[in-house]
């Protein structure tokens, strides 16, 4: 900055450092020489044509100005003008002049910021499509102080560029709907800014006629000559989370719904399976009780078994306090073995789990632990032997899109007439159906002990 009035130049130092702008004075012609040839060198001069005093004088001003012109790249030059009697065209600050006398901050601030823009050899290609982006796009130096504001900024917050340029862009759209305060968000971004390179983050902000809107903004900063500035560019997605929070309401509201469905369901399975239970305890009570009556309880425990599988889903899916659309198979598998073991007369079982972590569609849950009963339930008839140590276990691999289920008891070997393809056993044509729902495939270890794998793909 040249100018010789001592007022003058502590006026304009005032203005161009409150619009965070570092400035140096040059008090002599000589010092101002001395600054365009060495280096660093100045982003901007700003001269006071009018100057006449013993060290800075107008004509060492101009061949000052001279100078800052004919380097390369060309120093761009902002005017002061004392009219003197004559009046400036309006507008022509714009090119370069800003009148001194009143000298308005503002249009003082607004000048240096396009002077800076236009004098940085930017690519007037570049200089369009950053004024026209469908966006807001806001330059701003390292204290957020704002420099340049194009048409998108405008069109979102309001404010237009003389009211925007030179103001802190934080303080200027500070909303009360934010968690943080500006001065925290402030430095909150700044240390993501040296880090990163780059910031996001979401928050209100406050437009010029008093409205909260949510913004994505994104932060680049950037060096241009010797400072620094940042790139900031503001998406409005008030709408777009409004969408958002009405299709979580939604979520949350089927959530509930199911959970209220998967009760009712287990309660009339319990209630279905109470009155099984009551009439295989009127079968067992008969004196002298004929074969036929004995088949018939057992068919009756069997097909509460069944409904035990549906019912302990149907409470686990109730319970479940996440997605309603899955459920963890451990867990699931975990509760129906220990609901069918708990029954079993005679030495107890408690089976070991080696399970990868899976989690899978109610149906599938479905056809799974009714799979699990049949192979459980199989144990207890035919593979436990009295007075033995009994062991179940159960283990889950995936791997390359498929899941695989080992299941196996001790006990004794299947007999070798036993075959899945060909079985007369409905337990067994159950199984092999079941697993064909999955689209997959079921093999049968017959010694030491039954062992059943199943394949089927993830989807």
């Amino acid at each position: 900055m040249a100018e010789a009035g001592a007022d003058a130049r502590h006026t304009l130092k005032q203005i161009l450092s409150e619009a965070g702008y570092a400035v140096d004075e040059a008090r002599s012609s000589r010092e101002l020489h001395r600054r365009l040839e060495e280096p660093p060198r100045p982003d901007l001069l700003v001269l006071n044509a009018d100057l006449a005093g013993p060290e800075l004088t107008g004509s060492g001003t101009g061949r000052g100005g001279t100078e800052a012109h004919d380097r390369d790249p060309p120093v761009p030059m902002i005017i002061l003008a004392s009219p003197g009697g004559r009046s400036l065209p309006e507008g022509e600050h714009c090119r370069g002049y800003v009148p001194l006398e009143p000298l308005h901050g503002p249009v003082l601030v607004a000048a240096v910021a396009a002077a800076l823009r236009h004098g940085s050899g930017t690519d007037p290609s570049f200089e369009f499509f950053f004024e026209n982006i469908p966006v807001a796009a806001i330059v701003s130096d390292r204290s957020y102080c704002v420099d340049h504001w194009n048409r998108g900024a405008e069109d979102l917050f309001g404010y237009t560029r003389e009211e925007a340029v030179g103001r802190n862009l934080l303080e200027l759209l500070a909303s009360e709907k934010n968690e943080f305060s500006t001065a925290q968000l402030q430095q909150t971004l700044l240390e993501t800014l040296q880090v990163n390179r780059k910031s996001t983050n979401t928050n209100y902000d406050r437009t010029r006629d008093g409205r909260d809107i949510l913004c994505e903004w994104y932060d680049f900063p950037y060096n241009r000559g010797a400072r620094e500035y940042i790139l900031s560019v503001a998406l409005d997605v008030t709408q777009d989370q409004a969408l958002l929070d009405s299709l979580q309401d939604a979520v949350e509201q089927k959530s509930f719904l199911m959970q209220e469905i998967y009760h009712r369901l287990k309660n009339n399975l319990a209630m279905i399976g109470a009155l099984i239970s009551l009439k295989i305890d009127e079968v067992s009570v008969r004196e002298d009780p004929s074969p036929a009556a004995g088949a018939i309880a057992e068919t009756l425990q069997d097909i509460q078994q069944k409904i035990n599988a549906f019912s302990v889903l149907y409470e686990m899916l109730h319970q479940h306090k996440g997605d309603a659309g899955s459920l963890d198979v451990r867990w699931y598998l975990e509760e129906l073995l220990a609901t069918v073991f708990s029954s079993m007369p005679g030495e107890p079982c408690v089976p070991a789990l080696d399970m990868d972590p899976l989690e899978v569609a109610p149906q599938t849950a479905v056809v799974l632990g009714l799979i699990t009963n049949e192979i459980a339930t199989n144990a207890i008839k035919h593979g436990f032997v009295p007075g033995e140590a009994r062991q179940f276990s159960v283990t889950l691999r995936t791997a390359d899109g498929e899941c695989r289920i080992a299941m196996e008891n001790t006990g004794v070997p299947v007999p070798e007439s036993v075959d899945l393809t060909t079985t007369a056993s409905s337990g067994l044509q159950l199984i092999q159906a079941l697993v064909q729902q999955l689209r997959g495939t079921v093999e049968l270890r017959k010694v030491p002990s039954a062992r059943f794998t199943i394949r089927f793909p993830l989807p």
